[in-house]
This record gives structure tokens, C-alpha cells and sequence, in this order.
């Protein structure tokens, strides 16, 4: 099998190529129907190397978008800024002055991206908590001898006793390396 290689392109080729790549690609050509028609047209090129041309000219699309995307920026602000100028007409009732001012405020710090953070949590508990609440109150400012001491009379209490599963039926113990675990919801008599 025989493979046959086109000659490398010179500088001006590769250039003239580009531009009528970014001419397609800007018609709506994907990168195939692109090479493909570039190649009807007499530029060398493969489907790889049209990947390779975009790959190249990807860099100064993005710096471009970017300017594009901060002089759009700048009109809206200036543009907000106007409207700000003109919200503090004396024949605007005073409430709804401050209305617009705070509309207007808003759609600003969302421009500029100083909107601050937000992060919300939610937890829940399972259980009686107002038992563990009042038991973490009255146990506070114990020292360690005196909580092995509320635990040892915790455990001579009758009851009947449960695993820890029991008492989380959600989650899963952590073992230790080696450990083995008990049945879950095994019960003391």
C-alpha cells in the first residue's frame, strides 16, 4: 500500500486557508463540510489539518469574544449608569425612585461580578432532639472523669439495650481495619 503525501503548505496558502475556513465556519459549515469544500476549492488540507486550524485560530477567537463580550459590558453599564441619571427626576415618586435606583443597582453588581456569595445549608436531624439538647446542656462543663461517670450510671439504668445501628438506622458504623461487624439491629437482652 502505497501512501501518498501532499506537499506542505507555504505560509500564504495557510493563511488564505484560514480565512476561507473562518468565512465557512461563520456561514455555519461544521469543520467536515468545511475541509471538504476547501478541498473542492484546490486548498490542501485533510480533516485533520482543518482541526489543526482551528485548534490555532481558537486562541484568538476566545481574546476576541472576550472584547467583544467587555465592550458590551461597558455599554451596559454606561447605558445603567443613564438610566440611573434619569430615575432621579423630581416627578418620579420618591418609593419608586428608590425602586428603579436598587433595580438598577442590581443588574450592576451582576455586570461587574460583585454580586457577594451565597451558600446555603440544610441539615437534618432525626430523633428527639430536644433530649439530646437538654442532655448536651446539663452535661456542659463536666470534665472527662465526670462523663465516664454519667455514662457508668447511664448503663446500670434498666432498659433494653440496642445497637448504635438501632439508634441511626441511616447510617453505617465506621470500622476499625480488621473489625468485623455485628449483625445490624442485633439486640442485648
Amino acid at each position: 500500500m502505497t501512501v501518498t503525501r501532499t506537499p506542505k503548505s507555504d505560509a500564504a496558502t495557510i493563511e488564505a486557508r484560514r480565512i476561507r475556513l473562518i468565512e465557512l465556519l461563520n456561514e455555519g459549515k461544521s469543520e467536515v463540510e468545511a475541509a471538504e469544500m476547501l478541498r473542492d476549492e484546490g486548498y490542501p488540507g485533510s480533516p485533520d489539518t482543518i482541526r489543526r486550524d482551528v485548534r490555532a485560530l481558537a486562541p484568538a477567537w476566545r481574546a476576541a469574544n472576550e472584547q467583544a463580550f467587555d465592550e458590551f459590558r461597558q455599554k451596559q453599564l454606561a447605558l445603567l449608569s443613564e438610566l440611573s441619571e434619569q430615575a432621579k427626576n423630581p416627578n418620579i415618586k420618591p418609593d419608586r425612585r428608590i425602586e428603579l435606583l436598587l433595580s438598577i443597582l442590581d443588574r450592576e453588581i451582576r455586570l461587574t461580578g460583585t454580586e457577594a456569595p451565597s451558600k446555603s445549608i440544610i441539615g437534618h436531624v432525626s430523633g428527639n432532639t430536644t433530649v439530646q439538647y437538654r442532655f448536651l446542656e446539663h452535661s456542659h462543663g463536666l470534665n472527662e472523669q465526670q462523663i465516664e461517670e454519667v455514662f457508668a450510671f447511664m448503663d446500670s439504668l434498666p432498659r433494653r439495650k440496642v445497637s448504635i445501628a438501632d439508634c441511626f438506622p441511616n447510617q453505617r458504623p465506621q470500622l476499625e481495619a480488621g473489625e468485623i461487624p455485628d449483625a445490624v439491629g442485633q439486640v442485648e437482652e
